[in-house]
């Protein structure tokens, strides 16, 4: 078997993927800063009511859309379409996001909670086939032993861009720029990689040994739902009700925000280096923290600006590590006649958990109690990644050992020499 890196030789072969992926990422978090951060809405209680209801709309028609995909994603990419699909959906997913943001200035609150439901609801669909579409075409077109770099550099370049924005006070002429010069990007590489293997890619190293009756396969849905549900839980106890006055500058928000984000590109090296299984175990083990952290905290009178803030920062730090290890893990052991649906069931468990996390505790009129159980729910879900397959070829890994032990041989043997 052949190993190769992502060296300048073929560095423009994983272009599209990566500005695939940071489309995406730039784009759920641009409508989600867009209207957190910058809408001014003069009553809070009306501000928190249109933040959750849009939240949830957005969960709502990301399950719609990775259902509706399970319909035609197999179909599509076996006969060569599911490609022009992809770049059907990123272009047009960018044109409704601009018209969204040039048409709701200037608007009364009641136009703009009207305009921005149908937004939400819109933009989430697209998005849900965007998703599910992106992660097979990883599967299809990538090698296995370099999926996770270039969706962890991708994941990290979307909030990159944000940082950059930040400092120039999020322009909004700016955030359309940037997002139809990425789709465009995005399309065009996609396109010319096409035409240069003229639709059809060399046979990559994928674990088919895994079916979709396995029980393992299925009991990844578990603590994938519930690391959704606790951040669901987090949004809609920490970060709604206090985004607003979480920090006052917008750079400071962007850095608080994003900057975490940036350890999905150390996520996705270390996917490729030593295994999926360690990025996923640490993700949930961050989160886990985190929730006690947040339990802990609850109980003293702090003020909860402060648990905001470090909540915050460490649910996006489990954030930046799980959300290329679901990209890549859901294509990868997605049995092979039944891959779009698996993916399609993947996505829409993960929003479902969103979901349910934003709910549960107007529900329950409780905060502590979901938490507490979703926390220990969290750290046994540890032991089921344990227990997946492992999608890098053994081979590979038994190889990288190899090699690492032998240059620990040659330094050994260097020091010997010179003492």
């Amino acid at each position: 078997m052949e190993i190769r890196g992502i060296s300048l030789r073929n560095l423009a072969d994983y272009i599209p993927l990566v500005l695939t992926t940071s489309y995406i990422s730039y784009t759920i978090l641009t409508t989600f800063l867009k209207e957190i951060f910058t809408y001014s809405c003069p009553s809070m209680y009306l501000y928190i009511y249109s933040s959750a209801i849009s939240t949830l709309l957005l969960a709502i028609s990301i399950i719609l859309g990775v259902s509706v995909s399970g319909l035609y994603l197999d179909y599509l990419w076996r006969t060569g379409k599911g490609l022009r699909t992809l770049v059907i959906l990123l272009l047009s997913s960018s044109i409704l996001f601009t018209t969204y943001v040039v048409t709701t200035r200037g608007l009364s609150q009641e136009m703009f909670i009207s305009t921005n439901a149908v937004f939400w609801f819109i933009i989430g669909f697209l998005l849900g086939n965007l998703l599910t579409n992106t992660s097979l075409y990883t599967r299809y077109g990538y090698d296995v032993m370099k999926r996770g770099t270039a969706v962890g550099v991708g994941v990290g370049l979307g909030a990159l861009f944000h940082l950059g924005l930040a400092a120039s006070g999020l322009n909004v002429a700016l955030l359309i720029i940037t997002c139809l010069t990425l789709s465009i990007l995005s399309a065009t590489s996609l396109l010319a990689r096409e035409k240069l293997h003229s639709g059809k890619y060399p046979e990559r190293v994928v674990n088919e040994g895994v079916s979709l009756y396995d029980t393992r396969v299925l009991m990844f849905l578990i603590p994938i739902y519930i690391f959704s549900l606790m951040h669901g839980l987090i949004i809609r106890s920490h970060i709604l009700p206090h985004a607003r006055v979480l920090l006052a500058d917008v750079v400071l928000n962007e850095i608080v925000m994003n900057l975490p984000m940036l350890m999905s590109v150390l996520a996705g090296m270390v996917m490729d280096s030593f295994g999926r299984k360690v990025v996923g175990i640490a993700g949930l083990i961050v989160l886990g923290i985190t929730s006690v952290f947040m339990l802990t905290i609850y109980t003293l009178i702090i003020p909860p600006i402060e648990i905001s803030v470090l909540t915050l920062i460490f649910s996006r730090l489990s954030a930046a590590l799980i959300a290329p290890y679901i990209m890549i893990l859901s294509a990868e052991i997605a049995p092979k006649k039944f891959a779009g649906k698996f993916l399609s069931i993947c996505y829409g468990t993960t929003a479902a958990g969103v979901l349910t996390g934003i709910i549960t505790p107007d529900i329950l009129k409780s905060f502590y109690l979901p938490t507490a159980i979703g926390a220990m729910i969290l750290f046994t879900s540890v032991y089921i990644l344990y227990i997946l397959p492992e999608t890098l070829p053994p081979e590979y890994l038994r190889r990288k050992e190899i090699i690492s032990y032998v240059k620990k041989a040659m330094k050994l043997k260097d020091k010997s020499r010179s003492s």
